[in-house]
C-alpha cells in the first residue's frame, strides 16, 4: 500500500501548485498515515485469526478485502484534506494580493 500511496500522491502533488516544502510535508504525513493504517490492518488480521477463525482460506479472503477497506478510505480522506487545506491557503493568498492591489 505504500507503493500505491507513493504513486498516487506523486501524481497528485505534481499536478497541484504547491510549494515544494509543503509537498514534502504532505508526502511524509501521508506515509506516516499509511504506516498507521497498515498497523491497524495487521492488528485486525491477527485478531481475526485468533478470535474469528483459523481457517486459512477464510483468513486469506479477509486479508484481501481488509487492505482495500482500510487503505482506500484513508487515501481518499487524506487527498480531500490536502485539497481543502491548499484551496483555503490559495484563496487567502489571493485575497491578500487583491487587498494589497486595492491600496
Amino acid at each position: 500500500s505504500i507503493i500505491i500511496y507513493s504513486l498516487v500522491m506523486m501524481a497528485f502533488l505534481i499536478k497541484m501548485r504547491i510549494p515544494r516544502n509543503r509537498k514534502i510535508i504532505y508526502f511524509i504525513l501521508g506515509i506516516l498515515g499509511t504506516i498507521f493504517v497498515n498497523m491497524i490492518r495487521i492488528f485486525s488480521l491477527s485478531v481475526y485469526a485468533l478470535k474469528v477463525t483459523t481457517d486459512p482460506e477464510a483468513w486469506e479472503e479477509f486479508h484481501s478485502v481488509a487492505g482495500e477497506i482500510m487503505f482506500l478510505p484513508w487515501l481518499f480522506i487524506f487527498l480531500l484534506i490536502v485539497t481543502a487545506v491548499e484551496t483555503k491557503r490559495l484563496k487567502k493568498l489571493e485575497s491578500e494580493k487583491t487587498s494589497k492591489n486595492n491600496l
